[in-house]
């Protein structure tokens, strides 16, 4: 009987960590304050850009980055967030296309090897959000 229950305490407290890190609201004001990082294990970068004119747009995807910020809930909108982004880590779905777009011509990887993304202000509307800062 004591094993059975130091087992399902553990379990509880193993299982309860996750479920306690998971937001119960939409609203910043309420996020606990603190430093929050990019969870690189489960980030991708998604970019559309107009292609034929603007009647489509082409879609790839950055899959290696890496980023954070310092939340004030009481200054949640001008919270400075950064994020840095490996160019060479591109995915169009076409290997050749990938290598081309890395290449000299459009990112030049190999001289600028890292994207960066600087935010100054976030809005945020029924949880969805906006970042505006500075792209170099």
């Amino acid at each position: 009987m004591m094993r059975t229950t130091i087992a399902t305490v553990a379990l509880t407290v193993i299982l309860a960590g996750p479920a306690l890190a998971n937001p119960v609201g939409r609203d910043p004001t309420l996020a606990p304050k603190g430093d929050y990082g990019l969870d690189k294990r489960h980030a991708s970068l998604i970019v559309k850009i107009p292609h034929m004119g603007g009647f489509s747009k082409f879609t790839m995807r950055f899959d290696r980055m890496d980023g954070g910020f310092t939340l004030d809930p009481a200054n949640w909108a001008t919270t400075p967030a950064t994020l840095t982004i490996d160019a060479a880590s591109i995915d169009t779905g076409l290997p050749e296309f990938d290598k081309t777009i890395a290449g000299p011509a459009y990112f030049n990887a190999a001289k600028y090897p890292t994207i960066s993304f600087t935010a100054r202000k976030a809005e945020a509307v029924d949880g969805q959000g906006t970042l505006t800062g500075d792209l170099t």
